[in-house]
């Protein structure tokens, strides 16, 4: 019985860890995901890689002057960042919208699908679409 709770745990704990990653970007470093430089760069750096080698996992929910956003760490071959997205139509995240995020983070958001409204005030990410989340 005791080996059977500890198989379990182990499985349990191992199914929501996301792979390790770690930030070499300065400009990751210096401001927060929030800030437009962190987002040009962001972009930049998501222009670089192959989508397909691109995972998303959830950290959490956000509510800012009355707009809600995902905040999402963002993986690549050489990119490890945060993501700030804007949600208009929470659609498939609706349960996330509903508990703020709790109970969420470390979910894969895989398929994540989102585009880019930037001029020279402001840089947005704004979700579109999962294919599904894997909590």
């Amino acid at each position: 019985m005791i080996k059977l709770i500890l198989l379990g745990g182990i499985v349990l704990f191992t199914a929501c860890n996301r792979p390790e990653c770690n930030n070499n970007n300065p400009i990751f470093g210096k401001f927060s995901p929030e800030n437009k430089a962190y987002k040009d760069e962001l972009i930049k750096q998501l222009k670089s890689q192959s989508k397909t080698d691109l995972t998303y996992w959830f950290e959490q929910y956000h509510n800012q002057n009355g707009k809600e956003y995902i905040q999402v760490r963002i993986q690549g071959a050489d990119l490890c960042a945060e993501g700030m997205l804007l949600v208009q139509n929470w659609g498939k995240l609706e349960n996330i919208q509903r508990v703020e995020g709790k109970g969420y983070r470390g979910a894969e958001l895989k398929n994540l699908k989102f585009e880019t409204m930037q001029d020279e005030v402001n840089t947005e990410l704004v979700y579109q679409d999962i294919e599904a989340i894997i909590d």
